[in-house]
């Protein structure tokens, strides 16, 4: 994030996106793999505590509600079963429950998944802050 002073909103981009929170997950993501699609989980091991502060930081640093259901994924399966059990195509389910992801995001995460958890990337969590942001 970069902000040239007080008053302006910080902004993300590739490089800097949370590693200045100082939270651990988010550090590693840049320490270790240096790029957007590291998923949080799966590839850094995150756990929920370590999400919960990294939701907790993200409202802090960018002055943003932080829905942890939607910022993390957590009901894509539900979603997923919604469209199934409606009869909606799911890309377009998803999208309007999960605004923030593009459908190109929403297939890649339809293909990534393995058993309930959804492949949550760092850039998922970038797109998430930037849609808030746009929403103030």
């Amino acid at each position: 994030f970069v902000a040239s002073n007080r008053n302006e909103r910080p902004t993300l981009f590739p490089g800097h996106v949370l590693h200045k929170t100082g939270l651990a997950a988010a550090g590693r993501a840049f320490q270790h793999h240096g790029h957007l699609r590291t998923c949080l989980i799966r590839d850094l091991g995150s756990e929920s505590i370590e999400l919960l502060e990294l939701a907790i930081a993200l409202n802090s640093r960018f002055e943003i509600k932080v829905n942890e259901d939607d910022v993390f994924l957590k009901r894509m399966g539900l979603y997923l079963n919604g469209a199934k059990q409606h009869g909606k195509d799911p890309v377009q389910y998803i999208g309007e429950r999960l605004p923030f992801l593009s459908e190109t995001r929403i297939r890649e995460i339809m293909e990534e998944m393995k058993g309930i958890s959804p492949p949550l990337k760092v850039k998922d969590l970038v797109s998430y802050v930037e849609w808030q942001q746009d929403r103030q």
